[in-house]
């Protein structure tokens, strides 16, 4: 019984650090999407600027994303599984090294299978998983 006990509060100890965590690491995230934004309203004309401010946004998007997960996970929420593509999963998990890629000239193929079925699940974790093959590769 003691064991229980203790072991319920170093999860309910958890669960308030994840909220915590994750309540901080959104207000940071808040200013810089919004300062990125700004940027990619004020260099409209620089295709450049404009596409690095979209992945500083589309990545501050992704920690947000994960962010709600682990707060789910921490209140023991349960999550429904949605459909998906894997084209779209595997499409964003290479723009995160489009800008890698180029800097050391290394030049990405893609022949994906269009006639796919959508899956139903969760594509943040498959997104995950191509990530860490594209990391290790």
């Amino acid at each position: 019984m003691q064991r229980q006990l203790v072991a319920a509060a170093r999860r309910a100890a958890i669960a308030n650090l994840a909220r915590s965590l994750t309540h901080e690491i959104n207000n940071a995230l808040t200013p810089i999407i919004a300062y990125a934004q700004m940027i990619e309203l004020a260099h409209r004309a620089e295709p450049e600027t404009v596409e690095r401010s979209q992945q500083i946004v589309a990545h501050a998007r992704r920690i947000a994303d994960w962010l709600t997960l682990l707060r789910q996970l921490a209140d023991n929420t349960p999550r429904a599984p949605i459909p998906f593509s894997v084209n779209g999963v595997v499409r964003a998990a290479l723009e995160w090294y489009v800008e890698y890629f180029t800097r050391l000239d290394i030049h990405v193929e893609t022949d994906l299978d269009s006639t796919l079925p959508p899956l139903e699940g969760f594509p943040d974790q498959l997104q995950e998983v191509f990530i860490s093959l594209i990391q290790n590769a």
